[in-house]
């Protein structure tokens, strides 16, 4: 189960998975979003991700709900649309070029 402890002392926030320590931030809203994305994933498993429909347009959306064999998917421009499980693929995040730095709380009060 994943839970938000705040470490007052130090002054941030961690997000738990049964007692480990996932990430931490200083913005508690940064984690519930965090958070609330990995329970969609593991409760539904579809949504909350992005898709992409492999037809002639190759339109992404993201998935709000599942009925029957249709996936309710909201598209960029705010729209809503109904694409049939076969005809989607989930996009996969692209891997980044250069190493990003980890924000961690305790750097910040570093002089």
């Amino acid at each position: 189960m994943l839970t938000i402890e705040s470490d007052d002392y130090d002054g941030y926030y961690m997000l738990v998975d049964d007692g480990i320590g996932m990430c931490k931030s200083k913005s508690r809203n940064v984690l519930v979003r965090v958070r609330d994305a990995l329970n969609a994933v593991r409760e539904t498993s579809l949504v909350g991700l992005t898709v992409e429909e492999d037809v002639d347009d190759k339109l992404r959306g993201v998935v709000l709900a599942i009925s029957g064999s249709d996936l309710i998917v909201r598209l960029a421009d705010g729209k809503l649309d109904s694409w049939t499980v076969c005809d989607c693929r989930v996009v996969e995040p692209e891997r980044p070029d250069k190493p990003t730095k980890f924000n961690d709380p305790e750097d910040i009060r570093k002089p």
